[in-house]
Order: structure tokens, then sequence, then C-alpha cells
């Protein structure tokens, strides 16, 4: 599903990047970010919790 979304963002929003925002403590949500080589580009506390951002600019063929 992930791969799926990705080709739908870059197709129908091309001049925009897929971004992640998840609890830093969730291992499975970045496990899947990093396995769809999405970037870790930040780390914050949003609303008291640790959190991480992933950006993919990569297009999926």
């Amino acid at each position: 599903m992930g791969h799926a979304a990705m080709r739908w963002a870059h197709r129908n929003r091309p001049a925009h990047p897929v971004v992640i925002a998840t609890a830093a403590h969730n291992a499975p949500a970045v496990r899947v970010a990093e396995g769809l080589g999405f970037e870790r580009v930040l780390e914050r506390v949003h609303e008291g919790v640790p959190e991480v951002l992933y950006r993919s600019t990569a297009l999926l063929r």
C-alpha cells in the first residue's frame, strides 16, 4: 500500500514531496518509512511526543 500511495502522490501532486510524520517510538512506522526509501529529515517534540519526519522526492515506477 505504501508504494501505491507514493505512486498516486507523485502522479497527482508531482510538485509536492511525500512526507511521513510518526512518533519516534513507533518502530513499525519507522521501518516502513525507511523501507520505502524515505530520508529522515527532522526530529522534534510535537504535543509532548517525540516525533520524526521523513521525506521522499524519489519517483517510483
